[in-house]
């Protein structure tokens, strides 16, 4: 455990670093990574809650703002959720908002506390767990830096937003179904799609995966996790329909200005960034960064479709599940450097287990197989 644990100190130590190095600017005020400006609604609120709540200027501000928002008003019947934009979305992925208000204990002064804390070991977490799915798939158990070293999650941490919460909580799923302790897995995936909509997609992966093994195994089994799986989206659709029924809206409503159909955001946004990197300094820092990354990303996206297409394990139906999403971004995630490495942190952190070759593992797994059905086998 020497290695993962490795991974795991690594990725808490620049996590801790860059937050810290944020909250210096505010005088070592860690209500500053909340990303709230002034101007906005519910910042008198915070003010009042916390006296030295530290502001940002209004071109500064971040989702942060809305997990703030839900971590205060969890159900949405106080007056925070009046205070945010797109409410009926950001109700739609409360995980990471009610992890924060459990930890703070419903006290809204140690909201941000709560936020730095959860990311920061969500963060050694993930990593700890992607050394062991690396080692699992019969490679280097330094496979863990894929998390530590990634810059979209360590952004995150610095702007209070649930990527390294998903990143954790989706190694967890993947390890316990790399091992063949599905059961173990439910749990965790069930509370993953609560903390963003799309993750209702490696639920759907994962049955791919079931079925596919069916042509190996009994097909009630087969069944019976397949059952299992779909149970883990009804804490998620119960919600949703709470959410409609609460704000007389659908959630999922803004997303319509945050998708394009495939591929033609990615052509779209490296366009423009071509265009604004010959106009004015902000479009020359913007557009020259956006352009490189967007070739760099997409190649590595497309490298690790051709790959997982073999579906040799787990992990294949699950990066190929939020694959169609990816495709469908536009510039308001592509663009802007930051937005991009944080929106496509995660599946970008899968490409790597999806390229190497994974055969030891399907070996192993095989000879796993091979032994419970021996040992299940009735004796005479």
């Amino acid at each position: 455990m020497r290695v993962p644990l490795a991974c795991a100190g690594i990725a808490m130590a620049l996590g801790l670093g860059v937050a810290l190095t944020t909250a210096s600017v505010a005088d070592w005020n860690v209500t500053i990574l909340v990303r709230m400006s002034a101007e906005q609604p519910i910042a008198p609120v915070a003010r009042a809650a916390d006296p030295d709540f530290a502001f940002v200027h209004f071109d500064g501000r971040g989702d942060g703002v809305a997990y703030y928002a839900i971590a205060r008003d969890p159900l949405a019947l106080g007056e925070e959720h009046k205070l945010i934009e797109w409410a009926p979305y950001r109700y739609g992925h409360p995980g990471y908002s009610w992890l924060a208000w459990l930890l703070s204990i419903g006290s809204a002064s140690l909201i941000p506390f709560a936020f730095l804390a959860l990311n920061v070991v969500a963060l050694g977490i993930a990593a700890g767990v992607a050394s062991l799915i690396s080692h699992a798939l019969g490679h280097s158990l330094w496979g863990g830096l894929v998390v530590a070293l990634n810059p979209g999650l360590l952004y995150a941490i610095t702007i209070d937003t649930s990527e390294p919460v998903s990143a954790a909580l989706l190694a967890a799923v993947l390890l316990a179904w790399l091992r063949g302790r599905t059961l173990l897995g439910l749990v965790p995936l069930a509370f993953l799609i609560l903390t963003k909509e799309w993750f209702v997609l490696v639920a759907v992966g994962l049955a791919v995966w079931e079925l596919l093994r069916a042509r190996r195994e009994a097909w009630r089994r087969t069944t019976l996790r397949v059952a299992f799986l779909g149970l883990t989206i009804v804490p998620f659709a119960l919600w949703y329909l709470y959410v409609i029924v609460r704000f007389d809206s659908w959630p999922v409503a803004p997303a319509g200005e945050l998708l394009q159909p495939p591929l033609t955001g990615w052509v779209r946004t490296a366009r423009q960034a071509a265009d604004i990197g010959m106009q004015t300094f902000d479009g020359v820092v913007t557009g020259h960064a956006a352009l490189p990354l967007l070739a760099v990303l997409g190649f590595a996206f497309a490298l690790g479709a051709a790959r997982a297409i073999r579906l040799r394990n787990p992990v294949h139906p699950v990066y190929l599940a939020l694959l169609p999403v990816v495709a469908s971004l536009n510039h308001l995630n592509l663009l802007y450097t930051k937005d991009a490495m944080r929106t496509l942190a995660i599946p970008l952190a899968l490409v790597p287990a999806v390229v190497v070759n994974s055969e030891r593992w399907r070996t192993r797994y095989m000879q796993l197989q091979a032994c419970t059905r021996a040992t299940s086998r009735p004796t005479r």
